[in-house]
């Protein structure tokens, strides 16, 4: 039908529990587990947004330096996974970060009328 399906999700924490390493946190879709793995396997692509926060050391004085964040904060997509979140990007070549305010130059390539066209043989 040409459409593209947006589908939007606050995210939440999981344990990953790694057999071959460490267990960590993750961010996955506020989802049971169940429809998280059939939404990120039947996506062409799954995003993840987050604020990009910078630090910088302040000093305090008398030796005592502390951490805070600037108030530069970026808004990004990543489009490639990591251990930390789910994401991918199928079929397309889109760098791994994008400003959310650059995000308008992308859709034409995600765009499903600009996938190749099959043919049934």
């Amino acid at each position: 039908r040409g459409m593209n399906i947006v589908i939007t999700s606050h995210c939440h924490t999981t344990k990953f529990s790694d057999p071959s390493g460490d267990s960590y946190d993750m961010y996955a879709p506020k989802l049971n587990k169940k429809a998280n793995a059939m939404l990120i396997e039947r996506m062409d692509h799954v995003f993840f947004i987050r604020v990009k926060v910078h630090t910088k050391t302040v000093d305090e004085g008398f030796a005592k330096k502390t951490k805070a964040s600037s108030r530069n904060r970026d808004v990004v997509i990543l489009t490639r996974n990591n251990p930390t979140y789910e994401a991918k990007c199928s079929n397309i070549d889109v760098p791994e970060e994008i400003a959310l305010s650059d995000f308008g130059k992308v859709i034409p390539m995600i765009s499903v009328n600009n996938k190749p066209k099959t043919t049934k043989e």
